[in-house]
């Protein structure tokens, strides 16, 4: 391997490292742990049961009403985001290091609503709109105890924020299983600060770093079934499509595929059973395919082949997840 491509490699692991570190802080990479307070409760299990209005965002099957009725959410997310940057004997020309040491985010606390509505159109047909989002994928490593900032070029950071706007139909089939579809509308908003160092290393410089905040938009789609049997066991299953978004023009020299961040697709299983009245057991298993989406599942390898932003260009490493 050339000295060129050790400092390629040396200064990509920096950046990866880095940012891979402010991705993963929701539970299951960067989506949360289910959705409605009661979900969330359960680790995020429940994909077989209507709890809540907001079941139905985490399988439309489940979105059971009576008469009208709505819900209001808030979670309180307190991840605990920091780096730490150990000393190294070798040094080679030209390559960026951090600091040695442990750097704490100075944002801990995110609030997160959610919103549901729904109205019975009769003993078979429930619809409703389901509002709620990913949040708390944010970092603050300020420069302020450390003048020229983590890359040494000012405060570092990412925030990245999700909203899914969710209309919702289900149809009672019969009295054992129910069926239910949501489109789904995505807004994300992403900004990124300090990385003006790592400008050599990407195909557009100037749409690296420091843009202000960027919007996209995209369209998909869910879909879900839930069954009970006999009178203590039911099974649910939903699967929601990747979504097609619009890219971040304003960091098409940081993620790959000039900016894109589509959201990749999953499906959850899932089934419950009565144990005696007052007691279930539940159980839940997830796929999340972030392989799909080549921003994030990349490998920093890449770098020495491809400039960030490219097609091909360096992510973030991830795999598809299983929880």
């Amino acid at each position: 391997m050339s000295i060129k491509m050790k400092n390629k490699l040396v200064s990509g692991l920096a950046l990866t490292c880095t940012l891979g570190t402010f991705s993963a802080f929701a539970t299951n990479g960067y989506f949360t742990h289910g959705y409605g307070m009661t979900h969330k409760g359960m680790a995020g299990a429940g994909v077989a049961l209507s709890e809540e209005l907001m079941s139905g965002a985490n399988n439309p099957a489940s979105f059971t009403v009576n008469g009208t009725e709505m819900s209001l959410g808030l979670e309180l997310f307190s991840p605990d985001r920091k780096y730490t940057a150990s000393s190294v004997d070798t040094f080679y020309p030209n390559a960026l290091y951090l600091e040695a040491k442990t750097q704490k985010s100075d944002n801990t606390l995110f609030a997160i609503p959610e919103f549901a509505i729904g109205h019975q159109l009769n003993d078979k047909i429930n619809i409703g709109l389901l509002v709620y989002g990913n949040g708390g994928m944010n970092t603050d490593y300020s420069a302020n105890s450390e003048p020229e900032g983590t890359f040494y070029a000012g405060t570092t950071g990412v925030d990245l924020k999700q909203l899914f706007i969710s209309p919702t139909i289900n149809y009672k089939l019969n009295e054992q299983t129910k069926v239910g579809v949501s489109p789904i509308y995505v807004v994300q908003q992403f900004k990124a600060t300090g990385l003006g160092n790592f400008a050599p290393f990407s195909q557009s410089p100037e749409n690296l770093t420091n843009n202000g905040t960027d919007t996209s938009t995209g369209l998909g789609v869910q879909v879900g079934i839930t069954q009970t049997v006999g009178t203590s066991f039911s099974w649910g299953a939903s699967y929601r499509s990747s979504v097609s978004m619009e890219e971040f023009d304003s960091y098409k020299g940081l993620f790959a595929e000039d900016g894109g961040f589509d959201l990749p697709t999953s499906i959850q299983i899932g089934a419950a059973y009565k144990i005696t009245p007052n007691n279930q057991l539940v159980f839940d298993w997830q796929k999340i395919n972030y392989s799909e989406v080549k921003s994030i599942a990349n490998p920093i390898s890449n770098l020495m082949s491809a400039p960030l932003g490219a097609t091909t260009g360096a992510g973030f490493g991830w795999e598809d997840m299983d929880i």
